[in-house]
């Protein structure tokens, strides 16, 4: 079985910048041409692959289309490859386009991390841009069953870590994410996140420029579907389709007529330190994610969280340009923040993405936050208003708006059930801070580590980091399901 969950928003995750040229000459900037058909690096070559061939040669399976492109399960000599490719017709006739493709591009090669899905290379043709990831195959409906009502909270914190370290990682090479949620993260073959689509990835250093600057802010406020909630066609749509793959979404599914209950804390500090891990790790690069919600984490055929979808990824380095400041009003219609198709899912955007303030690493710990909330909880941090089957347009617009006043005051509540340590309610506190500088992790990415929510139990981030096969199985989710009463 196929499940479409990898890179949240193909149609949408290549971005920004090229200016106006005829359609049949739209080609990677010039800094990341190669020439047509082959690998712009030899990383492929350990697979015994020295050419890149066309992507329609070697299809096994085609696995899911958006509206910028499409992705295939591609076997190529000694392996097998998730592939997305995206047309360049559709590219020229979105100016933002190139752009985020460029920074999908450079987020995705410089991240290393274990955290992080692997972007092996990247080529083109005459008509197509494709990037070669790892394939991420195992799911965890298909190894653990049908979770009901959450994870223990000592397993949710094993999973935030690993979010953490991937963000931290991405953080640290100059980027962010800006698609921090629960559908960009995977699943390896050995049970760790593994964070993935950098389709919105943004370059820090990018923000140092003001036509740039500009350029980000339009594509946040532009965004398609500004305000649209969370539906099914955005879980089969939105990301690279992994073979019998699963979110860790999926972990929240209540059985059918019953309610969700969040999973227990102990599984929830086992996810949440791998989200931030990957989270760390692309800060690391110099980048920061800006889409790290619950649909954008994955996991792989051993339990273990994958970052997905750099999309949204912004370089950090761009933000210090002034002339790209986004609280200039002539600004605040144009560039990236303001065209993306999903301004409106607030509950996933920090207040000072909202404002179009100057943003950074710290949004991405937002997002860790409410990432934390909707595991431990299965509820999100800002639902004001649950949507009607039915809405008129009016109570959409009047349901937004209510959430937006939510997180612009950090307006929310903690739920009396599940249960949950004083500690977790501290961690997730201490990240749904309304002023970035105040978050958790803003001064320190360390203090996120050093939060007694993982101090009082000796979570041992190195074990986690070295993928320790033994403290995996401290978490092993089949023994928590069997349990279970």
């Amino acid at each position: 079985m196929l499940f479409f969950v990898y890179t949240s928003k193909i149609w949408f995750s290549i971005p920004l910048v090229y200016e106006s040229i005829n359609w049949c000459m739209v080609a990677l900037p010039q800094e990341l041409r190669v020439e047509e058909g082959h690998a712009r690096t030899c990383v492929l070559a350990k697979f015994g692959i020295q050419r890149c061939p066309k992507i329609y040669d070697n299809v096994i399976e085609h696995l899911g289309k958006g509206h910028f492109g499409s992705v295939a399960l591609v076997e190529l000599p000694s392996r097998r490859f998730a592939v997305k490719k995206i047309g360049k017709a559709q590219l020229a006739k979105d100016k933002s386009a190139l752009l985020l493709l460029k920074n999908e591009i450079e987020a995705g090669m410089a991240c290393d991390n274990p955290f992080v899905v692997k972007m092996y290379d990247y080529y083109e043709d005459k008509d197509n841009v494709c990037l070669v990831f790892e394939l991420l195959i195992e799911s965890l409906k298909s190894r653990f069953g049908q979770i009901l009502h959450g994870i223990p909270e000592d397993f949710a914190r094993y999973y935030v870590a690993q979010a953490f370290l991937a963000l931290n990682h991405l953080h640290f090479k100059g980027y962010t994410h800006n698609d921090v949620w629960i559908e960009n993260f995977l699943l390896d073959n050995q049970g760790f996140l593994k964070l993935i689509d950098f389709g919105f990835a943004f370059k820090l250093e990018d923000f140092k420029d003001p036509i740039k600057r500009k350029e980000y802010i339009g594509i946040e406020n532009s965004m398609p579907f500004r305000g649209k909630r969370l539906t099914p066609y955005f879980v089969s749509i939105f990301g690279i389709p992994v073979e019998n793959s699963m979110s860790l979404i999926k972990l929240l599914e209540p059985e059918k007529g019953q309610p969700a209950n969040g999973i227990a804390e102990d599984y929830v500090r086992f996810y949440i330190a791998q989200a931030f891990l990957a989270l760390n790790h692309l800060h690391s690069k110099g980048y920061t994610h800006n889409d790290a919600w619950i649909e954008n984490f994955l996991l792989d055929k051993q339990g273990f969280v994958k970052l997905i979808d750099f999309g949204l990824a912004f370089k950090l380095e761009d933000f210090k340009d002034p002339s790209k400041n986004p609280k200039d009003p002539k600004n605040k219609e144009k560039g990236i923040e303001n065209s993306m198709p999903f301004r409106g899912w607030y509950y996933n955007r920090a207040p000072e993405r909202i404002e179009l303030k100057e943003y950074g690493p710290s949004s991405d710990f937002w997002a860790l936050g409410l990432l934390t909330y909707r595991l431990a909880f299965a509820v999100e941090a800002f639902n004001a208003i649950p949507a009607k089957e039915k809405e008129t347009e009016e109570e959409k617009i009047a349901r937004w708006q209510k959430e937006e006043t939510m997180i612009l005051q950090g307006k929310y509540e903690m739920p009396e059930s599940p249960k949950v340590s004083e500690n977790l309610k501290d961690f997730i506190s201490s990240l749904l801070i309304v002023d970035p500088k105040k978050r958790l992790g803003h001064a320190d990415p360390e203090d996120i580590k050093k939060h007694k929510w993982f101090t009082s139990v000796n979570f041992d981030w190195e074990a986690l980091v070295r993928k320790d096969v033994s403290f995996r199985e401290t978490f092993e989710l089949q023994r928590y399901l069997n349990e279970r009463p």
